[in-house]
């Protein structure tokens, strides 16, 4: 049985905790004053029970490790086997001694099933609790994906508020440079009518400016024209 993983050890030391409650409950049924007698009940009570706690903790860690838990390593192996061995001698034989006596209403060697039962479920339990501490610390830390590309549609950053608002008529600015430019198209009918006389005047006045290589430019903000400024 040297090659069992834990897997295999489990439900063998399960079985072999309940062949220990079977046998004391036999033992109890022989004789009727023995059923229901405290301290018997007591005995029986932790039999049934020992079973239980071993496969709670072995299923709790085989769920939060998996498979690799269920393998085991030879330290823990080892450990288990050792009381799988006291369970199906040492206990099964302390019970099965004076089977037949009917003298005793309280098993003879009562004592000594309940210490060894109690140690070995602890050392079991114990066993699996180091194993999963073992296995856990030299388990690889799993690395985090990395992040997905964010794209230009759903991952851009929103609009600033009053990016897409329309500046009003008042703010619209027209440049003038050189000695004639000619004022920028309006899409209203007002700013047509306001632009075309406006641009008569300034043209005429540009004559008059004297002329040289510099660029001048003039400012038309809201229909109104503003002195010229020369720019080096």
């Amino acid at each position: 049985m040297s090659g069992l993983e834990i897997v295999a050890l489990i439900p063998a030391i399960v079985s072999a905790f309940g062949t220990l409650s079977v046998e004391y409950r036999n033992w109890r049924k022989r004789r009727h004053d023995r059923r229901n007698k405290g301290k018997n009940l007591a005995l029986q009570k932790l039999l049934t029970g020992n079973g239980a706690m071993v496969e709670d903790e072995y299923d709790e860690d085989l769920r939060r490790l998996g498979p690799v838990f269920g393998r085991g390593d030879r330290t823990g192996r080892e450990s288990l086997m050792e009381h799988l061995i006291i369970l199906q001698s040492t206990v099964i034989s302390l019970l099965r001694d004076r089977h037949n006596d009917m003298s005793y209403l309280v098993h003879p060697n009562h004592d000594a099933i309940s210490s060894s039962t109690n140690s070995t479920r602890d050392g079991i339990i114990s066993t699996l609790s180091a194993q999963y501490q073992r296995l856990g610390q030299a388990r690889p830390i799993a690395r985090l994906p990395a992040p997905a590309p964010r794209s230009s549609g759903a991952g851009s950053l929103p609009a600033r508020p009053g990016d897409s608002t329309p500046k009003p008529r008042s703010a619209r600015i027209k440049l003038v440079a050189g000695s004639r430019t000619s004022a920028s198209r309006s899409t209203t009918s007002d700013d047509t009518s306001d632009d075309t006389s406006d641009d008569t005047s300034d043209d005429t006045s540009d004559d008059n400016l004297p002329h040289d290589n510099l660029p001048r430019i003039r400012l038309r903000i809201g229909g109104k024209l503003f002195p010229s400024r020369q720019f080096s």
